[in-house]
């Protein structure tokens, strides 16, 4: 407070500008420091709207500007959120038949955050190769990180049919259609 006043006092002398500059930046800084934390926030909600738009480039675009600018305490949603961007773009690419360029992003994401979608693309991915021990460990993780995504669910049960798991199989299937009773396949 003192300080302040100092600075005050100093407003109507000659050269005060120094005061007048350093006053203006201690009641601005508040209002700069509120106005980060609200650019990170939009930037996620920005995220979010591309990304429900199925504009993954944009979306991770937003993301990773969201988490350069959030404090320490708030990235971890973020990260979340880019890893999960990054997976829809992993899953594009498959539909593209761009294997090699999926494997990569969904390896990226992992790499971010732990992701049940990035490794359910990766499982899905090794399970199409008929990499079956590849696809299993990366389904397990992706039921660690989210045990109600059905279709992490019916690969697994697809995986122990194909090795002659029968019950298994009919188990996880089950559990598979009990949380997505809608899946006509």
């Amino acid at each position: 407070m003192s300080r302040l006043l100092v600075i005050f006092a100093g407003l109507g002398k000659p050269g005060s500008f120094g005061a007048v500059l350093t006053l203006g930046f201690i009641l601005c800084l508040p209002h700069a420091v509120q106005g980060v934390a609200a650019d990170h926030e939009e930037l996620r909600r920005e995220g979010a709207r591309h990304y429900g738009a199925g504009r993954y480039f944009q979306a991770i675009e937003a993301f990773e500007k969201a988490l350069a600018s959030a404090p320490e305490t708030d990235r971890d949603p973020i990260k979340g959120d880019l890893a999960h961007a990054l997976a829809g773009l992993g899953f594009e690419y498959l539909s593209e038949s761009e294997g090699g360029m999926a494997e990569e992003t969904f390896r990226k994401a992992i790499g971010i955050s732990e992701d049940y979608y990035a490794n359910f693309g990766l499982g899905y991915l090794f399970f199409m190769r008929r990499e079956d021990g590849e696809a299993r460990t990366y389904l397990l993780a992706s039921l660690g990180a989210r045990g109600d995504y059905a279709p992490t669910h019916k690969l697994l049960g697809l995986l122990d049919y194909r090795k002659g798991l029968t019950k298994e199989a009919i188990d996880r299937l089950s559990v598979s259609l009990r949380l997505d009773p809608a899946d006509d396949e």
